[in-house]
């Protein structure tokens, strides 16, 4: 199965790699629909609802994630099934129960969501305040509407099977109630053998915002130690949308700048961006990677430079040194930005 990456952060991610602070993906965290599932996803009758409650019964991951993500959009009306299948003996009826609930939550956030956020630059600071504030008001919304199934998800915690568990605490995150409660188990997860357990728990986390801070050591091993790409994306993701909080991953994202995959150093660049001035440590290589000849690379870089501010006394030369030699104009356009965005941050600081 192959993860989802573009959730979590707004540049590759929309990770996500990411999805702008506070935005939504076009399918739900975990959504992974397979293209042979034999479901309408706009069902609006009683009888379609019954066929997808079957389906949620599949072995089968894709089918049952389908099913789930089609339950979300009927909303309240399927709650009581769904948290009725919850005390089912077979653990996969628990597991799509779950994964229902957390889509019933997942499509009302989105909903919400869309209505009230209009479409900026996800790199300015506005367009983060604004987007904040929606994602609170949309949590509201999203925990009004799932009262009734939170006290259920709570107890499923506790549940013998490891999937029910992390599916329960997806539910949980995307309803927005009893976080702090969830991330012992996601994080958990993140240890977890099967990779599509490990890619639930990270994307889960990302929503958990500043609370997913327990879970810090454990997203650093997996940006350092993870095989799978896209995970750590995620993971760089997780610590970029934080902002300064994300400081204890600077370290390692300087370590990934280093990697022989290009998209995991833009991940990696874009993450310390966004960390902004406590990630004045990976200035010496960032300035390295402006010598390089992928324009993508040199972009991103030069974006985060200007994020982080000068740094060290060699930025603005480098940057007004790259601006005079290349012929790229995107380049030289964010070069542009990039300085005076610098230039602008060290007159305040003189001034203070």
């Amino acid at each position: 199965m192959t993860l989802r990456s573009t959730r979590v952060f707004s540049v590759v991610i929309p990770v996500l790699f990411l999805w702008p602070l506070g935005g939504f993906p076009s399918e739900p965290a975990g959504a992974l629909p397979s293209a042979e599932a034999i479901i309408a996803v706009s069902p609006d009758s009683k009888e379609d609802a019954l066929a997808l409650f079957e389906l949620l019964k599949s072995s089968d991951s894709d089918t049952q994630q389908t099913a789930a993500y089609a339950l979300g959009g009927m909303g309240k009306s399927v709650l009581p099934d769904l948290v009725e299948m919850l005390k089912d003996a077979d653990p996969a009826v628990r597991r799509g129960a779950a994964k229902g609930l957390g889509q019933i939550a997942y499509h009302a956030r989105k909903e919400y969501t869309d209505q009230h956020l209009d479409r900026g630059d996800p790199f300015s600071n506005s367009f983060a305040e604004k987007s904040a504030q929606v994602d609170l008001k949309a949590q509201e919304v999203s925990r009004d509407l799932c009262q009734e199934a939170t006290p259920a998800l709570v107890q499923a915690l506790n549940d013998q099977d490891n999937s029910v568990r992390i599916y329960s605490a997806s539910a949980l995150v995307l309803i927005g109630s009893e976080v702090e409660r969830t991330v012992p188990i996601l994080t958990a997860g993140l240890a977890d053998l099967d990779l599509e357990m490990r890619g639930v728990a990270a994307l889960n986390l990302a929503w958990c915002g500043p609370k997913a801070k327990p879970a810090f050591p454990s997203l650093i091993r997996i940006l350092n130690e993870e095989q799978n790409t896209e995970l750590r994306k995620i993971a760089m993701g997780i610590f970029g949308n934080l902002r300064a909080e994300g400081k204890d991953a600077v370290p390692a994202l300087i370590e990934a700048l280093k990697d022989r995959d290009t998209e995991i150093q833009i991940s990696a660049v874009t993450a310390l961006g966004y960390i902004g001035p406590e990630a004045k440590k990976a200035v010496p290589e960032l300035l390295r990677l402006l010598k390089g000849k992928d324009t993508s690379l040199q972009i991103s870089a030069v974006r985060a430079l200007g994020d982080i501010g000068s740094g060290t006394e060699e930025v603005i030369p480098a940057l007004e040194r790259l601006n005079k030699d290349t012929s790229n104009a995107l380049l030289s356009d964010f070069c542009d930005k990039a300085l005076r965005k610098i230039r602008g941050v060290d007159k305040q600081r003189s001034d203070e």
